[in-house]
């Protein structure tokens, strides 16, 4: 009896040091790796690459115009994303600024895509095309990032 009654008086405490912290949501969308520590740690999806990220986006899917699914050279499926041009504005100066870098494309607040930059883009357009993704897993992203446009 006493030992239960022990371990109700002292299970809040066990309890209270094993917490999880709060998740940091990230919105859909481009953003930069962070170079020193923070609490926006990401796993790369289907990786065991860990990043954390500027949780200052570059472009969230407000300033996405549209999205579609295109192929490569190869047949390969991707998502290509157009810019409206505040976006593409923003998109010019991230890429300018991080070549020889890689930035994070976040969807539904998971780290999809941390392509090296290798020259600056001022087309307004970036593109998924990791080649890991099904052309259905590519198209459920599609989905969502659309009903996330405004």
């Amino acid at each position: 009896m006493l030992r239960y009654l022990i371990l109700i008086l002292f299970l809040p405490l066990l309890t209270r040091h094993q917490e999880k912290k709060p998740v940091r949501i990230l919105k859909t969308g481009w953003y930069y790796i962070s170079e020193p520590k923070n609490e926006y740690q990401r796993q790369l999806d289907r990786s065991k690459e860990t990043y954390y990220i500027d949780p200052n986006p570059i472009v969230t899917a407000n300033h996405f115009k549209d999205i579609e699914m295109s192929s490569d050279a190869s047949g390969n499926k991707m998502l290509i994303i157009k810019f409206d041009a505040t976006g593409t504005s923003a998109w010019g100066i991230a890429t300018g600024r991080s070549i020889g870098r890689k930035l994070a494309l976040i969807i539904g607040n998971k780290l999809i895509y941390t392509p090296s930059v290798d020259t600056q883009i001022d087309a307004g357009i970036s593109a998924l095309n990791r080649g890991i993704y099904s052309e259905s897993e590519l198209n459920v992203f599609l989905k969502q990032i659309k009903s996330e446009i405004k």
